[in-house]
């Protein structure tokens, strides 16, 4: 009267991870896949000009080539990651206020109900000068930022 456990198959474990794997690989491949300019890909020293009183946007950018950029300001530390692209000689950090993107749209949703920005709104910037070791930037908004390669 007692039943045994049966055996699983082992055809069927292969065929779901095999699917799995299938699944999967595809993501992988494009959140790895070059999305970056390769002339800014890079660890960064920046220097921000900012025409407002008081204000330092100085520290470290990383622009890794998968699009994803990574930021530490040099006075207190804070990090922060985001996207980033270049079009039509600008370079865009972060998500635009205007952009569509779903994440940037329940952001604001979030924003207008909370008033806490889980993610903060991108900057754009012009491309002023473009060398191997040092960039030229200056905001759409104010200021000009310095981008001075670091040897990694």
């Amino acid at each position: 009267m007692i039943h045994e456990a049966s055996r699983p198959n082992r055809k069927a474990r292969r065929g779901i991870i095999a699917g799995c794997l299938l699944f999967v690989a595809p993501f992988a491949g494009w959140w790895y896949w070059p999305r970056g300019d390769a002339r800014l890909v890079g660890k960064w020293q920046l220097e921000y000009k900012s025409l407002a009183p008081g204000f330092s946007g100085n520290g470290t950018l990383w622009l890794y080539s998968n699009g994803a950029s990574h930021f530490v300001q040099k006075v207190n530390t804070v990090s922060a990651s985001s996207p980033w692209w270049v079009s039509e000689g600008r370079l865009f950090l972060g998500e635009t206020r205007d952009s569509s993107h779903p994440l940037r749209v329940a952001a604001d949703w979030f924003f207008e109900r909370t008033w806490h920005h889980p993610l903060p709104p991108g900057e754009v910037f012009d491309i002023v000068a473009l060398g191997q070791q040092q960039i030229t930037l200056r905001s759409a908004t104010d200021g000009i930022a310095t981008l001075t390669r670091i040897p990694e």
